[in-house]
């Protein structure tokens, strides 16, 4: 017999008739008042109890086998239990190793930069060694790489934005780009702010998003490409017309910068090919 509420119910319902047969037998409305005197004052006869005692051996032996069910499950369940914890407790430490192994990275990257940085040092001056203010820049720079990781850029929207004639923030634009974007997961918005100094013509100044996880931003500008085709009314400027990017350091934007004009070349020479750039150099589609 499988435990259940079910079997419980019905074993209830057994006792409960049996109790009423005896009550009503006794003329007597709670059966822990019933005595032997008032089933013989009612006449009740040896054959008539010996069928009421069969009823509750019945009852008696079912118990024991729903007794015996009940326990089964919960030794199921404590197992359960067990295995859960095991479980919670073997994905808390492959969650601690993966913050450990971050670590280490973000600890070996500044070690690498530290090295570096003082070898230049050392071979254009000598006699200096790397100063306090030096070695802050370099951990400085390798947690900045570090967090530019989760963030991303948005360029081409205006810098005072307007949906059906109402002025909108920010706030309201990241959301429902997400939306055309076709995310497998909403990502986590952690800050959304404008960045660089505010012109006085229509161009926007770019907005930084930052997320909490850098595998949210790789997915975003992953499927950015989707916004080319996005067909959205309402607004004073186009989402297809939207251009989003990583958030790169100087060193990266001046090497982004040359690798668009070496690829600006080629179009020149040949546009009858379609570039583009990819792992830090411009490439030439099949």
């Amino acid at each position: 017999m499988e435990f259940s509420v079910t079997t419980v119910n019905a074993l209830e319902g057994k006792m409960l008739a049996v109790s009423e047969t005896v009550s009503k037998l006794a003329n007597c409305a709670k059966l822990e008042n019933v005595t032997v005197d008032m089933l013989k004052q009612r006449g009740v006869t040896k054959d008539i109890l010996a069928g009421l005692v069969l009823q509750m051996v019945g009852v008696i032996e079912e118990s024991k086998t729903v007794l015996k069910a009940a326990v089964a499950k919960l030794d199921e369940q404590k197992s359960e239990i067990v295995d859960n914890q095991r479980t919670l407790i073997q994905t808390q430490q492959e969650l601690i190793q993966c913050k450990t192994d971050k670590l280490d990275l973000v600890q070996k990257t500044v070690e690498t930069e530290i090295k570096t940085f003082s070898e230049v040092v050392k071979m254009n001056n000598p006699g200096n060694s790397m100063s306090t203010e030096k070695l802050k820049n370099v951990v400085r720079s390798a947690i900045t790489d570090s967090d530019r990781s989760k963030n991303f850029l948005i360029f081409g929207a205006n810098e005072e934005m307007l949906c059906e004639g109402m002025q909108i923030d920010e706030e309201h634009l990241v959301p429902e780009m997400f939306g055309l974007l076709e995310l497998t997961q909403y990502p986590v918005i952690e800050k959304i702010q404008r960045v660089g100094e505010k012109k006085s013509d229509r161009n926007g100044r770019p907005i930084k998003v930052t997320l909490r996880s850098a595998i949210a931003v790789h997915e975003v500008l992953r499927k950015a490409k989707t916004l080319k085709s996005a067909n959205v009314s309402g607004y004073n400027f186009h989402f297809s017309k939207l251009y989003l990017s990583p958030d790169r350091s100087l060193d990266e934007r001046k090497s982004r910068q040359k690798l668009v004009q070496e690829m600006k070349g080629m179009i020149t020479k040949d546009s009858s090919k379609r570039y583009f750039i990819r792992n830090d150099k411009v490439c030439v589609a099949d």
